[in-house]
């Protein structure tokens, strides 16, 4: 993802985005690697809303079971990526899931190995139960 030490050394969700999107990291850091990582970070949090999308659709029924199992496979591949926690880490601090698409993703979480050794590490919050409580049903 980079060699900037300080990003590469971060322990979780919250300190890489401060990282990526603090004033000091943009005044000390490598402008030029900073705008990279922000793209990136922008890709990470375009793929969980359209994914976000996708389960709207399969609740309206414009999407089948077997469709949507397609995508939310999805989160196998990406789901462990550390922008793709920050990602989350961001639509929780600022409530921009509906609570039914947030349960979904965290019994994810939960339920895959792999998915959860990463949330454990990088972003354990996602997988307790206090955590749907930021998000509104609608």
């Amino acid at each position: 993802m980079t060699h900037e030490q300080t990003i590469v050394n971060a322990k979780n969700a919250e300190e890489l985005y401060h990282l990526v999107w603090g004033i000091e990291s943009w005044e000390k850091g490598d402008k030029k690697e900073l705008q990279r990582l922000r793209k990136i970070y922008s890709h990470a949090e375009s793929y969980i809303y359209l994914l976000h999308n996708a389960f709207d659709y399969k609740h309206e029924n414009i999407m089948d079971d077997g469709e949507w199992k397609t995508w939310v496979a999805t989160i196998d591949d990406v789901g462990g990526n550390p922008m793709t926690l920050m990602a989350m880490w961001v639509a929780h601090r600022r409530g921009y899931f509906n609570k039914q698409y947030a349960r979904e993703l965290q019994n994810k979480y939960r339920n895959d190995s792999v998915l959860r050794e990463r949330a454990t590490y990088f972003y354990k919050e996602i997988l307790d139960d206090q955590w749907l409580e930021a998000f509104s049903s609608y």
